[in-house]
């Protein structure tokens, strides 16, 4: 494992980068109404429960990565465009010199997730935590908006795109001004317990 997480902080192909900017709001009326007015489309709503997974000594958390397989259940919208079967995904450490989040990202569908969690489990990873939101997405610009809730932890709004540049253009147009934040979901559930 720890070959693995200092392969993943040499500079990688931009196209496997995720580049978001996570800002944490009261509520979501509002940037719903600015993304509609802005010519946004809703894509749908979503519950996601996401199972994370890392070596008994926390290695992967160590390093600044995330392994999780996630369940999508479809609350709302009549969309394709969000595939609700499983996936696993994983996460490298986050670049440091950017405002938004820029990290290696690589995921892919499941047909049987419970072969990926006995592959997990043979290679000596294990369960250590769940999150569980519900998102509800937005297409806009070249941006996809998400719009998320979770228990006991609040609202957030978070923004995908293609560049910096263009993510926080798009977080001015919806009124989104504040600090974004740099940590992750899981980390604020593992540290609200």
């Amino acid at each position: 494992m720890g070959h693995i997480i200092r392969h993943m902080s040499a500079p990688e192909n931009p196209a496997n980068h995720e580049i978001e900017v996570k800002l944490a709001v009261a509520g979501h009326q509002a940037v719903a109404d600015a993304i509609c007015r802005e010519g946004g489309r809703y894509v749908g709503s979503f519950e996601q429960t996401d199972r994370f997974y890392d070596t008994p000594e926390g290695r992967l958390r160590d390093g600044g990565c995330g392994l999780r397989i996630r369940h999508v259940r479809r609350l709302a919208g009549e969309s394709d465009e969000i595939d609700t079967r499983p996936e696993v995904t994983f996460k490298g450490p986050r670049r440091t010199d950017t405002r938004a989040k820029v990290r290696p990202e690589y995921q892919t569908h499941l047909d049987d997730h419970e072969a990926m969690e006995k592959i997990f489990d043979a290679c000596g990873l294990e369960p250590t935590a769940v999150v569980r939101k519900k998102r509800t997405s937005y297409r806009l610009d070249d941006c996809q908006v998400e719009l998320d809730e979770l228990p006991d932890i609040g609202c957030f709004v978070e923004v995908e795109g293609p560049d910096e540049d263009t993510i926080f253009a798009l977080c001015e147009r919806l009124g989104l001004t504040g600090e974004p934040v740099s940590e992750s979901y899981l980390a604020m559930v593992l540290r609200s317990r």
